[in-house]
């Protein structure tokens, strides 16, 4: 995913581009105008309304099958820091420094959450590009000061759920390295509806189950039983589910307990450990890789996401992951074909 991001900062402007062969309608500087909802359509049955600042709501079918909170637009907006797409950059940069004639290097470290903040300078550049079908929506945000620039962008897979296609691209002369949290917070498990979500949000964590399975890094979430007031069995007996190819991750998160832990002691923040198995606690899927990212060079990766898999389903899936080291081939194919039918 390339494009030209040589931009006039002061101004909005719409105008027709071409991103890797295919046609977008491209809003520079959308930063600069009032958020906005919109949708993508797809052939099949998901639903996702998004907002030009990332905040989102998506499932299949209807809001009782949802993979992020469904609520109204305000709502949505204001749990854009907890729900949907998160990215958190750090980039650790030598610095020389003399202290009575002697050279000697610190370090100095600098975090970088794209479409996060509400304030922006004029070194923070954000974009949407979205397709005439209106199948595909893309957002990017250059920061000139750290010589980089993070895009990724939603789009449907009849096969594979909600696929977003994210791309990290160093325009500097010189190689960086940095560590990657990349992923999907608030993921919800089936079978809580959208009134119970809306009624009973943090009475449905006490509910919740989030696994992730050795090798293929396939993370589960799922209820222990469906919430109800009937003296009667509930059980849940399908899951969402998120993976990532592309990445080679250190560790995968199922919570935000361990970013919120480092944002309260910053100082003293402790290396991320891969967790296998959370409980009461609101899903993610956060992939988390120590990355050497060469000079003018990019890295693609893609996470993945879908509701109501049952059994069979998840143990396919993990096979399939397994015994491929790369799907976005696959991917990639199952979203064109969604786009001749």
């Amino acid at each position: 995913m390339n494009s030209d991001t040589n931009l006039n900062p002061l101004s909005v402007t719409g105008e027709s581009i071409f991103i890797d062969g295919e046609r977008y309608y491209k809003i520079s500087n959308s930063h600069l105008m009032p958020e906005f909802f919109m949708s993508i359509v797809g052939a099949s049955d998901h639903w996702m309304f998004v907002s030009s600042r990332g905040a989102l709501t998506a499932g299949r079918q209807d809001p009782d099958h949802a993979l992020f909170p469904y609520a109204a637009d305000d709502q949505i907006s204001a749990a854009r820091r907890n729900a949907g797409p998160y990215t958190r950059i750090t980039i650790v940069d030598k610095q020389e420094h003399s202290t009575d004639h002697t050279e000697t290097a610190r370090r100095r470290k600098m975090i970088w959450e794209p479409f996060r903040s509400d304030r922006f300078d004029n070194e923070t550049v954000q974009n949407l590009y979205k397709t005439p079908l209106g199948n595909k929506l893309l957002f990017e945000e250059k920061r000139d000061d750290l010589g980089l620039s993070f895009r990724y962008r939603w789009s449907y897979s009849e096969r594979f759920g909600f696929v977003r296609s994210c791309e990290l691209e160093n325009h500097r002369d010189h190689a960086i390295s940095l560590e990657l949290i990349d992923g999907l917070q608030n993921i919800l498990p089936y079978g809580l509806g959208s009134e119970f979500t809306m009624r009973f949000s943090n009475l449905g964590n006490a509910y919740k189950k989030n696994e992730k399975l050795s090798v293929s890094n396939l993370g589960i979430f799922y209820l222990s039983s469906i919430p109800t007031d009937r003296a009667e069995p509930s059980e849940g007996l399908k899951a969402s589910v998120a993976w990532q190819t592309g990445l080679c991750p250190d560790s995968i998160l199922l919570c935000t307990s361990q970013l919120e832990a480092r944002d309260t002691n910053p100082d003293h923040a402790q290396p991320l450990t891969d967790e296998n198995d959370i409980r009461g606690k609101s899903g993610a899927y956060l992939a988390c890789q120590q990355i050497h990212l060469d000079a003018q060079s990019n890295l693609t990766w893609h996470v993945i996401a879908d509701v109501q898999q049952d059994h069979s389903d998840i143990i396919s899936l993990d096979a399939l992951i397994k015994g491929n080291h790369d799907l976005s081939v696959e991917l990639l194919e199952d979203i064109q074909n969604g786009e001749h039918h």
